[in-house]
């Protein structure tokens, strides 16, 4: 489904007729540079799945308008492919779906075994209970579970779940890090499952080779580390989210394994909203990098706290950018450390990154007075899903394996 919407430039008065295609999710946001005068405008729009309606809303630098201008195309969830942007009845999504299939044969198969059937559906809309299925929607019920819970407000979330769980597909109230554990593992995808699956391989590796290790691990961990965790998690997550139009438009690529098209680009460009994300989520995978180093000390047949060459407490003392180097050589771990890249994490934290926004480059500067690197924008925004994706993957893992949930007079 498109919308045609028509505005005009706050600043210079230049009118654009937008073509705005539907997503999954009760509220999308776009973000693009006035075809005249280039300076950002924001348009949102809210999406009403009950009623079957939508209703864009002018966020910045934009005012409704009677008029027809030049055309922007802007899709929330595919790429644009550029002699495709601006043409009036042509149909981008159509091109790209048709690409991926092309690319990904399983595409198709895939869709049907995971759609509902008729009759579910059926079923639902009578019930009148029928919900959305962005996960923009499944954020709202769990970003407030999680922050209740994380607050000891056990009352609270406790009634709070009672009264909403079927709204949001649960067939019972559900505790606290199932909501948790729900959410992590459809943001994360494909690569949170790849992650969970590697931890969990060495992890059971780690059980045969000294099971008292290993559990002498899980007690540090959840005493030491793991309530940090899921608050920084939370932040880092509740940012994402805050933005997830922009980095939902090249989520299936990576989901699916297939390329963006060199010629393609985001229809949206917000790089002032993001270019902080990736930077943090750095700073948090990072400082919890613990686990899977000392892990990877019970597989290699030592106690939990001793490395190679460290001893936990110097291992804590290390850059953030080298605490993966211990398990570099696990490739059932090592994977958890591929989408770290220092450089852009300097980059960002110092302020030394700018948005080409006619070229559609970002450009960075990892260190004082060093050479100025670029990357596409599209790639920035690929890290920063699979970057927040490992985070996903390892609070999956932390509940599913560690359990937090039980008390330790139950071990």
């Amino acid at each position: 489904m498109i919308v045609r919407y028509c505005i005009s430039c706050d600043t210079c008065g230049h009118h654009h007729t937008l073509r705005i295609n539907v997503g999954g999710n009760p509220y999308q946001e776009h973000n693009f540079g006035c075809r005249h005068c280039g300076e950002p405008i924001k348009i949102g729009m809210n999406v009403d799945y009950e009623n079957l309606s939508t209703q864009p809303v002018p966020v910045s630098n934009c005012v409704p308008s009677d008029q027809e201008g030049e055309i922007v195309t802007l899709h929330p969830e595919l790429m644009v492919p550029d002699d495709l942007q601006g043409r009036d009845f042509a149909f981008p999504s159509l091109h790209e779906m048709f690409r991926i299939r092309q690319e990904d044969p399983t595409f198709n198969a895939d869709i049907v075994n995971t759609s509902p059937s008729v009759e579910e559906t059926l079923t639902g809309w009578e019930r009148g209970d029928r919900t959305p299925p962005g996960v923009a929607h499944d954020w709202e019920f769990a970003k407030r579970v999680w922050s209740l819970f994380l607050r000891g407000e056990h009352d609270v979330y406790s009634n709070y779940i009672k009264r909403e769980h079927a709204n949001y597909r649960f067939d019972e109230p559900p505790h606290p890090y199932v909501v948790i554990y729900a959410f992590c593992a459809r943001i994360g995808q494909k690569r949170a499952e790849e992650v969970f699956v590697g931890l969990q391989k060495e992890w059971e590796k780690a059980g045969t080779v000294n099971s008292k290790q290993r559990d002498a691990l899980r007690e540090y961990f959840l005493d030491n580390h793991a309530l940090d965790f899921f608050s920084d998690t939370l932040t880092v997550i509740s940012e994402y989210m805050a933005h997830f139009s922009e980095f939902s438009q090249v989520l299936i690529y990576q989901d699916r394994d297939v390329s963006v098209g060199p010629d393609s680009n985001p229809s949206s460009s917000a790089f002032d909203s993001t270019k902080m994300l990736y930077g943090n989520a750095f700073e948090h995978l990072t400082s919890f990098l613990t686990l899977p180093a000392c892990l990877n000390n019970v597989v290699e047949a030592r106690s939990y706290e001793t490395f190679k060459e460290l001893t936990l407490e110097k291992y804590l003392k290390l850059k953030k950018a080298n605490r993966h180097r211990p398990f570099q050589n696990n490739t059932n771990l090592s994977q958890i450390a591929d989408a770290l890249n220092n450089q852009i994490r300097n980059a960002s934290h110092h302020g030394r990154m700018q948005f080409n926004h006619q070229s559609g480059y970002v450009l960075y500067c990892p260190t004082i007075g060093g050479d100025v690197k670029e990357m596409k924008y599209v790639k920035y925004l690929m890290l920063c899903n699979s970057i927040v994706q490992t985070i996903a993957g390892l609070a999956c893992f932390l509940i599913a394996e560690l359990h937090p949930e039980k008390p330790k007079a139950s071990m």
